[in-house]
């Protein structure tokens, strides 16, 4: 895990997605947001570093079993710093498979990764809810997509319900909805959204010691977080994204 990934996550207990959005749009014009998942342990929020893994309908003429292995291409994406991953998986297409389950999700919880998140199925999602992980998905399928997807490629950029993930992206997933941050922007993003979340519950006297002690702990990191206490109002800062 990042020095950066560990000073944010002292703000993430005060961010949703609603506010995170806002936050990132005031920065970003583009797609960013993937609604309707499924978690099968509602509450527990995703937040970590995008590692993906691409799946593409079956080509039997193209199926190498050593490369389009999921342990082998796991790994891949993940690297040599699994902790805090938050593993993304492409449907290639094919929404009603599913890409992973309980055995193979497990080496992602013993690597101490985040959690998961895909707009494709898992399986036995009531054992995966005792993993530890936070997962996200389209829904649950009984049969394996053995023989339908493949496992096709890690560390590429992935599509997942119209929104572009590239490895090294934050992801942040909660009851609502999940929001896919760029890895420059995510201090500010967190940040601003985290305060906003503060300022709802204790005021504003009682959110400033809390960022100020974010914004410290991202600079020793060595990424920049301005962070302004200013612009209420401002599209993306301080509005409430109310439509």
């Amino acid at each position: 895990m990042t020095e950066k990934q560990r000073a944010l996550a002292q703000m993430v207990p005060h961010v949703s997605s609603s506010a995170l959005h806002d936050c990132l749009a005031g920065i970003h014009r583009h797609p960013c947001t993937v609604n309707d998942l499924v978690c099968p342990t509602p509450g527990r929020v995703l937040f970590g570093r995008a590692a993906t893994i691409a799946f593409l309908p079956h080509r039997a003429d193209l199926f190498d079993a050593r490369r389009h292995d999921f342990a082998r291409l796991y790994y891949e994406a993940v690297g040599d710093d699994p902790e805090g991953v938050a593993l993304v998986m492409s449907c290639g297409g094919m929404p009603a498979q599913a890409v992973a389950g309980g055995k193979k999700l497990s080496r992602a919880a013993f690597q101490g990764a985040a959690g998961a998140l895909t707009d494709a199925r898992f399986r036995d999602l009531h054992e995966l809810a005792e993993l530890g992980l936070a997962l996200y998905c389209g829904g649950e399928s009984v049969a394996p997509a053995n023989g339908i997807l493949t496992p096709h490629a890690a560390g590429v950029a992935v599509q997942v319900r119209g929104v572009t993930v590239v490895p090294g992206d934050f992801v942040f997933a909660d009851r609502a909805g999940a929001v896919v941050v760029p890895a420059p922007v995510v201090a500010v993003a967190v940040v601003r959204a985290g305060a906003r979340g503060l300022r709802v519950v204790g005021g504003r006297r009682g959110a400033r010691a809390v960022v100020a002690a974010a914004v410290a702990g991202v600079a020793a990191a060595g990424a920049g977080c301005e962070h302004r206490g200013g612009g209420e109002g401002r599209e993306g800062e301080g509005s409430d994204g109310e439509e």
